[in-house]
């Protein structure tokens, strides 16, 4: 269906390709048995937490470049909330879970297999950066909580 040639842009082919896929997946014909709706709805998820994984990647290395990347805005938070319709607090949260990617490799392999969603991630992501950046710095122990999380909700 689609394959990127491993040049600068495949990577925009890759995600052409994608845009396109979800524009026919948007013009099926929905089933309305709910026990396909049930499974649909799990598969959705799960495919807009990967894309979610891939867009906090790709805002992370965005937040790490120069200041005139930013095209005239305060910051890289400053500039996903104007050009990709972002609240602050969502764009705080890629650019987190990007950045955290390294230290919770646990978290993202549980989301990556459909096992936790991004709003668990985001919250241990938040967490790591705020445990890191405190006045007593340390490396959050990823540890129990990939698996406390299979158990609760984000708000727990």
């Amino acid at each position: 269906m689609c394959s990127g040639g491993g040049d600068e842009s495949a990577a925009s082919d890759e995600i052409d390709c994608v845009a396109r896929a979800i524009e026919a997946m948007r013009a099926r014909v929905r089933d309305s048995a709910p026990e396909v709706v049930r499974h649909d709805l799990m598969r959705l998820r799960r495919a807009i937490d990967r894309i979610e994984l891939e867009f906090s990647a790709v805002a992370a290395i965005f937040a790490n470049t120069d200041e005139e990347e930013w095209q005239g805005s305060g910051s890289p938070t400053q500039w996903l909330r104007g050009h990709c319709g972002l609240t602050s607090a969502a764009a705080s949260r890629a650019i987190v879970v990007g950045d955290e990617a390294r230290v919770l490799t646990q978290s993202y392999t549980a989301v990556e297999e459909g096992k936790l969603g991004v709003p668990h991630l985001s919250l241990m992501a938040s967490t790591a950066s705020a445990v890191r950046e405190s006045p007593t710095p340390h490396a959050l122990q990823e540890g129990p909580l990939p698996e406390l999380a299979l158990t609760t909700t984000p708000s727990r």
